[in-house]
């Protein structure tokens, strides 16, 4: 039988940082003290391998004119038609946007 290793760093001689954030925080929520079943622990596992996703923070990307033009639209017509939900003042800003952009 092979050996199974706990510590993936005794096979390859590295860790994978990531591979090693899952790990550590799937270990801070098993309490050694439960049982749990294996659909237990998978979701434990797949709960810690999304909570260890971290974004990057880069550059946002500059507004295209269609957004500058949302933007600049959506108070006043909030202010304009205020029975209508945001569907329906996107809908209308829409219309306008298409007949300014024809123009």
């Amino acid at each position: 039988m092979e050996d199974i290793s706990v510590n993936p760093e005794e096979k390859t001689g590295k860790v994978n940082i990531k591979t090693q954030k899952i790990l550590e925080k799937f270990v801070s929520n098993v309490d050694i003290t439960q049982k749990y079943s294996l659909d237990d622990l998978k979701k434990m596992l797949s709960e810690s391998y999304k909570s260890s996703k971290v974004k990057e923070e880069g550059e946002k990307r500059a507004l295209s004119k269609y957004n500058i033009f949302i933007q600049n639209e959506m108070a006043g017509f909030k202010e304009a038609h205020p029975d209508k939900s945001n569907k329906e003042i996107m809908s209308l800003i829409a219309v306008k946007w298409n007949e300014t952009k024809n123009v």
